[in-house]
This record gives C-alpha cells, structure tokens and sequence, in this order.
C-alpha cells in the first residue's frame, strides 16, 4: 500500500513539472497575458477539472512555474552572498549576479515572458517584489558592519535601488548584441554602485 502512495505521489510530482513547463511552452509563444488554464489543459490532454485539481487558479500556477523556473537564480545569489566577507566581496556578487541573470534570461527568452506576466498582475507583481526586497535586505546585511555610522534604512534604500535597476538593465540588455549589452550591466552597474560607496564613505 505504501509503495503504491509513493508512486501515486511521484507521479504527481512528475505531472506537475510536466505541466509548468508545458506552461512556461505557452507563455513563450503567447505571453501570460493570452496564456490560459483551458489552453493548457488541451495542450497536456486532460480536462480543466484535472488541471485545476493540481492549481486552483492561473495565478497561482504562473506563480508555480515563476519559482521553479528562477529558484536557480535565487539559489546562485544566495550561495555566492553567503561566502562575503568585505564590501568588494558583496560587489563582485551582485555584479556577477546581474550578469547571469542577463546570461540566462537571453538563453531562454521565455523567462522574460514569464516576468512580464508577474509585473502585469497585482498578485505576481506582489511575489516578485517580495524577492527584490529579500535580495537588498540580504545585500544591506552583508554591508551593514562596514557603515557603521548609516542606518540600515537609509542602507536598504539604495541597496533595493541597485537590485531593481540592475534586474531592469540585465532584461532590457538580453535583446542587444552580446558585447553592447555586456558593456550597458556593466556601466549601469559602476554607476549604481558609486551610490552605496558613497554611503559607506560616510560611516
């Protein structure tokens, strides 16, 4: 009995992942905005009823496909701010950050459909704003002991300032040719920065 439980479960689980990237299939070729559960439904051959069982609404299966498809961006970021121990540790992070987002996002078109989706509605917009303020927070946190003199307030605004502006050039960058493109993270990336060295001058 309990063999045949796990099994039904690992179905499950593999049915899911068949089922978002059959989504994230869609939303590449017709954007969130056209994307459909009943249009997903058909494209797996099962009914509306199954697919619901499995997410009980768009939003919250866009939000699936969402965190499983950026869980390794988030996965990178969080290893490689874990081993800084300076100021120019935690800039070479975010810089090399920003860069394989813009390296991955250029590889698979399809996540930049994907974010589209989630700053086109409320709820998404919510959960993708939710991981920008997680980032800066992480990034205040491994500065914060070089400003001694800078409330973390005032550190965390200019950190989520980086985080939003380096993800919107790293996306805005995707569409040019490699080397234009590496040159504009890059030269968004020093003059964003020049913000929080200004900062920690300060202190």
């Amino acid at each position: 009995m309990k063999t045949k439980v796990k099994y039904q479960q690992k179905r499950g689980i593999e049915r899911r992942e068949d089922l978002r990237a059959l989504a994230l299939g869609i939303i590449g070729q017709l954007g969130v905005a056209e994307f459909s559960m009943g249009m997903l439904a058909k494209k797996a051959n099962i009914s509306n009823g199954s697919l619901y069982r499995f997410w009980p609404s768009k939003t919250e299966l866009i939000a699936s496909v969402a965190e499983v498809e950026f869980a390794p961006l988030k996965a990178k970021y969080l290893s490689a701010m874990s081993g800084c121990e300076s100021v120019e540790d935690v800039r070479l992070a975010v810089r090399n950050h920003f860069i394989y987002f813009h390296d991955t996002i250029r590889e698979r078109p399809e996540l930049i459909d994907l974010w589209n989706g989630l700053r086109a509605d409320k709820v998404l917009q919510d959960l993708d704003e939710k991981d920008a303020i997680e980032n800066a927070r992480i990034m205040c946190e491994k500065i914060a002991p070089f400003c001694s003199n800078i409330s973390f307030d005032d550190l965390w605004e200019v950190c989520i300032m980086l985080i939003y502006i380096g993800s919107a050039t790293a996306r805005r960058a995707a569409s040019l040719p490699v080397v234009k493109a590496n040159k504009m993270i890059d030269q968004m990336f020093e003059s964003a920065w020049e913000v929080i060295e200004k900062e920690i001058d300060k202190s």
